[in-house]
Formats: C-alpha cells, structure tokens, sequence
C-alpha cells in the first residue's frame, strides 16, 4: 500500500515537473516577458511651456530611459554608450516626455555630434533626492548598470531639504537606510530562469510603480497641486537666512557625495561630470517668475507646521554659489569636470514651471549648456 503511494506522489510530481516544464517552454516561445518590468506613466499638463500629452515608462530601478535614432545617414552602428543621469525633481522631469526632458535633449545632441555612436541615457526619477542618497542608489546598481558617462545634478535640495536643525554625520552614506531595489541572488536566478516567476514578481512591482503615481495622472492635476503648493507657500513667514554653523553645515555632506560617485565611478570604469543644478531663486527674477516658486523650509522642525517658513530667493541664489565653488573647487583636485549653468538659464517663466522643473525650452537651454561639459566625456569612452 505504501509503496503504491509513494509510486502515484512520484508519478504526480514527474507529470507536474513536466507539465511546469511544458509551460516554461511555451511562454518562453511565445509570449516571453522582460526580467525588469516598467510601468507607463501618463499625465494631462495646462502649464505654460509643456506639451499637453505627456507619457513616459518608469522601472522598478525608478529609472527612466530614452535611446535617440541616429541620423539616416549615420554609419553602421558602433558603440552603444550609456549615460546615467542622477539628480533630484529637476532630473525627475515629471512633466515631460523623455525626447523633451533636459537629459533627453542632451542625449539627441550627443547622437548628432557621434554619428558612430549609440547613445542611450537613464535618468533617475527621485522628487527631492539629494546626492547622498543618490550615491547610495548608484552604489546598488552601478554593476548592473554599467554606465560610461554618470552626471550628477544636486545643490537644489542639498540646501532645503535639509533642515533647521540638521547635523553633519561624515558617516552618513555608510549609516544611509536606503531602499534596496536589487534582488537577492536567489530571487535573481529565479527571475532570470523562470517565465512564471517573472510574471508573479512583475505584477508586484506593477501595484507598487502605480502607487508612487498616485493621482497625478488625473487630468491637470499637477497643476492643481502646484497652485494649491504656491497658495500655502505666499502664506508662510518670511526667512531671509538659515543659519549654518560648523558643523551644522550641510555643505560638506554635499562634497561628500561627490567623493562617493568619484570613488565608484573610477571602480567601475565610469566617467563622472558635476553639474550644478539650476534653479529659478534669484535675487532677480523676470517676468512675475517669483509667483512659480513653492519650496518651503522647515526651519523649525519641533514646531511642525509652525515651523515651515519661505526662505528668501537670494539667499538661496548666494547659497547655491557656495556650493557650486566648493564643488569647483573639489572637482579640479579629482580630475572631474565642472559647470555651473545656472547663468545660462534666466529666471522667467520661459524658462521654468517652477523652483527647478524646466519648460521645454529651459530644457533646450540647459541641454546646450551640458553638451561642452559631457561630449568629451563621450568621445573618451566611444575610443576605448
């Protein structure tokens, strides 16, 4: 009786492995699905300077990625170079198509001036990342990645999200509980093998890209969130300082991220430019521009709500031209490239949607003023 047993849970688990074995073939065969899955984004935009239809597809690495066609003319295709672009809500370009974001327009720039080349670029979708946590992600996945060119783009948030009451911790990317979006070996096999198993973690995934949207895919909805942002902001006290004593100082964790990405850039073969992120605070601004911003600081986190205050636009402004010379000046002693483009984008409503999203044409702007900075960058790694 109980070798009769045994022999039917035998025959059961050969025909199961079988039958698994069966369906493994076929969905490989005939309807074989990607190991990473993304998820379209679409959103309904009635902002000046923006094309009314936007779409685009994030994966679960929050990446973004656009791959320009090489002119007809081109020749045969050479070396695909990739160029991973980090950076925080300007970067993140909620409000474009990938063609039309400011990496995207670099991206086509680069195509045309290396024919021989393929060029495709990932940009990082992360709203009010600074470059610490950025490093942090790069470190995950800068293997899997493999990228020849790393931009990073920070200063914006590196100034206001850190608030009132931070402390410099020079230990911070070490202590750093980042997210970890890479897989676990075993899972990563699985998924690698596996039809099925590819299927049961994307749809996971799916629910989780289409969380983080939320309803700003709801017709003109992020327009709505931006006036409701600037009608709270106009009411909070003014501020036209932060005080930043040693080390209470964010600026050298700022300097520290840009040590990070060098130290994994020169690991993993990777060159690294620094760019400092524009933005539309001045002590200036044109065209009614003061009424696009709505980034309020905490300067008094204890308090809560009653600690939020509206920081003066120039002292931002001089802030960030703290930043960007420090940056300078520690890019010269590595070896890595710098520019700071923020004169070459006037503050007017032209320009920007807001404190950093781009119109399209800021966008064009920002792009050409990149362009000098990364196309060595480019030619480098094509002739390796």
């Amino acid at each position: 009786m109980k070798q009769k047993l045994l022999r039917s849970i035998l025959w059961a688990a050969v025909a199961g492995a079988v039958l698994l074995g069966l369906t493994e073939a076929a969905l490989w065969w005939f309807a074989p699905v990607g190991k990473r899955v993304s998820q379209r984004w679409e959103f309904d935009n009635q902002l000046p300077g923006l094309k009314e239809r936007v779409s685009f597809a994030v994966d679960t690495r929050s990446l973004r990625s656009w791959r320009p066609e090489p002119a007809a003319a081109s020749p045969g295709p050479g070396r695909e170079i990739k160029v991973l672009v980090l950076g925080g809500g300007g970067t993140m370009a909620t409000l474009q198509n990938n063609e039309d974001a400011w990496w995207g327009r670099l991206a086509t720039l680069l195509q045309e001036e290396s024919p021989g080349t393929r060029i495709q670029v990932h940009a990082l979708l992360r709203e009010y990342c600074t470059i610490l946590p950025a490093a942090k992600w790069t470190e995950q996945h800068i293997e899997s990645l493999r990228p020849d060119v790393v931009i990073a783009v920070f200063g914006f948030e590196d100034v206001l999200s850190h608030q009132g009451d931070y402390t410099y911790n020079p230990d911070a990317l070490a202590t750093l509980n980042l997210e970890n979006t890479r897989r676990h070996p075993v899972a990563e096999f699985l998924v690698n093998t596996s039809q099925l198993c590819r299927r049961y973690v994307n749809r996971g995934q799916k629910r989780a890209l289409m969380a983080k949207l939320g309803p700003l895919g709801e017709r003109n909805a992020y327009a709505q969130r931006l006036a409701q942002l600037r009608q709270i902001n106009a009411q909070l006290p003014l501020a036209y300082e932060v005080p930043r004593p040693d080390g209470r100082d964010p600026l050298p964790e700022y300097l520290d991220g840009i040590r990070a990405l060098h130290a994994l850039c020169g690991k993993h073969g990777a060159s690294l430019a620094v760019v400092g992120e524009p933005t539309l605070h001045r002590g200036l601004m044109d065209g009614g521009a003061e009424q696009l911003v709505h980034r309020w600081f905490m300067l008094e986190p204890a308090k809560d709500n009653d600690g939020a205050v509206r920081l003066d636009s120039g002292w931002i402004e001089l802030e960030l031209a703290r930043y960007f010379s420090a940056a300078e000046t520690l890019c010269q002693s590595l070896g890595v490239p710098f520019t700071d483009p923020t004169r070459k984008l006037p503050a007017h409503p032209l320009v920007f949607v807001d404190d950093i999203l781009l119109t399209d044409s800021g966008a064009t702007l920002l792009a050409k003023a990149v362009l000098p900075v990364v196309k060595p960058l480019v030619d480098k790694q094509a002739a390796r």
